[in-house]
């Protein structure tokens, strides 16, 4: 019987160990890719540039230099390459058709970690000339790709067809929960994990509140927000003008057993609740599926691809509006008085994210279009 040639395969980033939750992402995915093919790793790095060289490469038709070169002169006959989405500019461009012109049986797979991202990434003034750069030369990656990644329901993103999937995790790495409270109490934790930006939107959960005590609430519900990021100093002094400081606890940024300690404790995780400022409908996000892995009940406020026909979890609409704390409290009673009590629920949302968000299961659609 004639031995089958194991594909060759490399995984491309820019600078994408810079952040340890990428990194440990990029690790994942090459174990996994690893499964099938011979995988090797590549960095595209940015170079060093004068201050001259900068200002130039802001301009719409010139680009950021990198070490493009370096990187195709490493390949040895991919039948692959697998890259974490970039700036679209000339040089990059440029990178994908000598790929293409030198391997043209090569499939090239690109992973665009939000879509639409217009009004994520380019939102500030200093980043206008990326956004007008990159809106040019992306309608060409049409002519030099085969296929995006997607964690959204698009079906074509820029004229390439896409593989949808989920952003994945792998559950067995992270520790499941373990509630102190099984049982139904007058206080409700509540629990967001984030590196705090604009599209967490957790300001629409403090006015929520400030709603839901204005009008006579009496559960007693604590939010706790673990992290940093550019948001944090509004929230907190939205909570200091609200006069909330006693039910919002911001913990700043845990990990390890000083996360899990807030964790256990908690009742319900909170995802984003900002979404429609970035003018996304639809999203898998890497939150949910850590929160899932914990075996934690969910509250979003976006469709997300990986709760759909999931009972333990509450969808609340994504707008500018405040978040309806009494629909929240409702959840938690009717998560309450499950007969499996909170440990059997955690259970139960932890098996759910082995079959549904763990790597080996978010890598099948890839595999399956690279072939084996």
């Amino acid at each position: 019987m004639k031995k089958s040639i194991v594909k060759n395969g490399y995984y491309i980033h820019s600078e994408g160990r810079s952040s340890i939750g990428v990194a440990r992402k990029i690790d994942y995915q090459i174990e996994l890719l690893s499964r099938h093919f011979h995988m090797r790793e590549l960095e595209i790095k940015v170079a060093n540039r004068k201050i001259r060289e900068r200002i130039i490469g802001l301009m719409p038709l010139h680009s950021i230099p990198r070490n493009y070169d370096e990187v195709l002169e490493q390949m040895q006959s991919p039948d692959f390459v697998y890259i974490r989405k970039i700036l679209a500019d000339k040089q990059y461009i440029d990178f994908l058709r000598s790929l293409k012109r030198k391997y043209p049986e090569c499939k090239i797979v690109v992973e665009i970690f939000t879509y639409p991202y217009d009004k994520d990434e380019f939102l500030k003034w200093n980043t206008w000339p990326f956004y007008f750069k990159d809106r040019f030369w992306r309608m060409k990656l049409k002519d030099v790709i085969d296929r995006f990644v997607t964690y959204s329901d698009n079906d074509i993103i820029f004229n390439v067809p896409t593989i949808k999937t989920m952003n994945g995790v792998a559950v067995e790495n992270i520790a499941k929960v373990c509630r102190k409270n099984n049982k139904k109490t007058d206080v409700i934790n509540l629990i967001a994990v984030a590196n705090l930006q604009r599209s967490h939107g957790y300001e629409r959960i403090i006015k929520g509140l400030y709603e839901y005590y204005k009008k006579g609430g009496t559960r007693k519900l604590f939010f706790y927000v673990v992290g940093e990021g550019s948001e944090l100093k509004k929230l907190k002094r939205l909570s200091s003008k609200l006069k909330l400081d006693k039910y919002i606890i911001f913990c700043g940024r845990k990990v390890g057993e000083d996360l899990d300690i807030i964790y256990n404790q908690a009742d319900i995780a909170l995802a984003a609740f900002g979404l429609y400022k970035v003018g996304v409908q639809s999203i898998s996000t890497l939150k949910v599926s850590e929160y899932l892995a914990k075996g934690m009940p969910i509250v979003t406020g976006c469709k997300e691809r990986a709760l759909e026909n999931f009972q333990f979890s509450l969808e609340l609409p994504n707008n500018n509006n405040k978040a309806d704390i009494n629909k929240i409290v409702e959840f938690y009673d009717w998560l309450s008085e499950l007969p499996q009590g909170m440990a059997g629920i955690t259970e139960e949302i932890r098996n759910y994210a082995l079959q549904k968000v763990d790597m080996c299961h978010v890598m099948e659609p890839i595999e399956e279009y690279i072939g084996f």
